[in-house]
């Protein structure tokens, strides 16, 4: 799943109650992010929310409790990967990252 608007990035996995196992949300910005902050207080379900910059490098990995009010923030991300806890994605790594653009956008 890909969340490339506003409105996708608002609600992200909030509807969720399971998450299946190699299986996530990634956000997508338009450009770099100076600071963003991530909050699970509409979401059900344990996740890590992984900060990766404009190199697909991960920045930080924070393992989120379900309705947690507390935010974690982070500078300059391009993308916001939610998955599954214990997903074994580490700080440093360099990810690959495929999506499909918005066909509307192409138009």
């Amino acid at each position: 799943m890909v969340a490339s608007t506003d409105e996708e990035r608002e609600e992200g996995l909030s509807q969720e109650t399971y998450l299946p196992l190699d299986s996530g949300m990634l956000f997508v910005y338009s450009e770099p992010q100076e600071e963003i902050g991530y909050t699970m207080e509409d979401t059900g379900i344990p996740l890590d929310i992984i900060f990766i910059n404009e190199e697909c490098e991960v920045i930080s990995v924070h393992t989120m409790k379900p309705y947690s009010e507390t935010p974690v923030f982070e500078n300059n991300v391009m993308y916001v990967l939610e998955v599954n806890p214990c997903s074994g994605i580490e700080p440093g790594d360099l990810l690959e990252l495929e999506f499909e653009e918005d066909k509307e956008a192409e138009a």
